[in-house]
């Protein structure tokens, strides 16, 4: 299934509809393409080329196989956002991972524990989010979730995991937050996986231009719109 996230559904059909994990996303996009594509002329200065890029959800993996290669001159992305806008920019993604072990201390004692120092790190992370947020929209802002957090011990050793998945605004400065997340981390092993930077469009681009004339709300007034 094209962009989808980890888990098993079972699949059915009712008359001509179909129930299961990835039945929707991104299917109907991808037989757009196909079909919009068919149809061009053939030409010897323009050539469309579709990409069914694999694992989109986590660290999509067959997208950055295409990094490498020359840039395309003109570049859609087939996200199903909505019938009702065309959709013109992304927020940025950054994944970031803190591990801690050390020697288990006593209950009541002072030190704290990994999954105390964890959820210390989170909080630091989430309070510069809050302060950085006041009053912006929403595809201003940057945006912190907990994908994973686990903590516990063997008897010697105190260990604590967690991953946070984090969505950048436009402009947003990656390598300041990088270098604050390992002041943050301390003695724990921080390190962020990947950060890709948030990408907006302009309304009068070549594709934003003539998708807006194709809308069912065509003209000067039809909707446009950032995904977070």
């Amino acid at each position: 299934p094209m962009d989808t996230v980890p888990g098993r559904i079972p699949g059915r059909q009712e008359g001509y509809r179909l129930f299961g994990r990835g039945e929707v996303d991104a299917k109907a996009p991808l037989a757009a393409a196909n079909t919009a594509v068919a149809r061009q002329p053939v030409s010897t200065t323009h050539r469309c080329t579709i990409v069914a890029a694999v694992e989109e959800e986590g660290s999509s993996r067959g997208a950055r196989q295409l990094v490498s290669r020359p840039a395309p001159a003109q570049l859609i992305i087939l996200e199903p956002s909505g019938w009702d806008a065309i959709t013109l920019g992304y927020k940025g993604s950054m994944w970031v991972r803190y591990q801690l072990s050390q020697p288990v201390a006593h209950g009541a004692g002072p030190t704290p524990s990994a999954g105390d120092q964890a959820i210390a790190f989170i909080r630091r992370v989430q309070d510069y989010a809050l302060a950085l947020n006041r009053e912006k929209a929403v595809f201003d802002r940057l945006d912190v979730r907990v994908v994973q957090l686990d903590a516990g011990h063997d008897g010697l050793r105190d260990l604590a995991t967690t991953t946070l998945g984090l969505r950048l605004p436009l402009g947003f400065d990656i390598e300041a937050l990088t270098a604050a997340l390992h002041d943050w981390a301390g003695l724990a092993a921080g390190a962020v996986h990947h950060a890709d930077r948030a990408g907006r469009a302009g309304k009068h681009t070549p594709l934003v231009r003539p998708s807006l004339g194709a809308h069912p709300t065509a003209g000067a007034h039809a909707p446009v719109r950032p995904t977070p």
